[in-house]
């Protein structure tokens, strides 16, 4: 197989997976559209701005990599004569298939382990004076405001943090109960 092959396969796959992670951006932009015109300040223009850039710079990446792909392998300077021998042994490809779940497992953890929470909080009091006058049954309502920023633990993620680590640590354990299980040494 030659390697620019390999490599376009390769790109064409990051890109299937870029322009899911744009659809799933966009669709969140276009979502929280309705929260971002009901509060105009500073944090929420903050919001989005990177919620556009975030949408824009994976969009690009999935159009480069779905539609310029020969145009990313010039720029990478790849031998197009090239040729490569694909063939290795079962043992491997389990092993590079165990790091990178764990590695996956540990990322996906990581992001959601801790988040905070930022909530605008109100409370309304409705008071009225205390005199005999005509003006006693008139009541005068406040608004008080008040931001809070919590923040939660995500203890699944944590479980997640810990088994992706022990796929990255026991990886020689993990693979050879793989290969028992799956198969004999066999070479793909």
């Amino acid at each position: 197989m030659k390697l620019i092959s390999l490599l376009q396969i390769v790109l064409k796959v990051v890109g299937i997976i870029a322009l899911w992670e744009f659809i799933k951006a966009f669709s969140s932009l276009i979502f929280s559209v309705g929260v971002f015109s009901s509060s105009l300040n500073s944090f929420t223009a903050l919001m989005v701005s990177s919620t556009v850039l975030n949408s824009a710079l994976i969009g690009a990446f999935a159009y480069l990599c779905l539609f310029k792909t020969n145009k990313l392998l010039s720029v990478l300077q790849i031998n197009a004569e090239e040729f490569i021998d694909v063939r290795a042994d079962k043992k491997v490809v389990y092993h590079i298939l165990i790091l990178c779940a764990g590695v996956l497992i540990v990322i996906n953890g990581l992001t959601n382990f801790l988040s905070f929470n930022y909530k605008t909080e109100t409370k309304t009091e409705i008071t009225s004076p205390h005199s005999n006058s005509a003006r006693a049954f008139e009541n005068r309502e406040h608004l008080t405001l008040t931001e809070s920023k919590g923040k939660q633990v995500n203890f699944f993620a944590f479980i997640e943090i810990i088994i992706g680590i022990i796929f990255l640590a026991k990886a020689d354990i993990i693979r050879e109960w793989a290969l028992s299980k799956y198969g004999e040494e066999e070479t793909l």
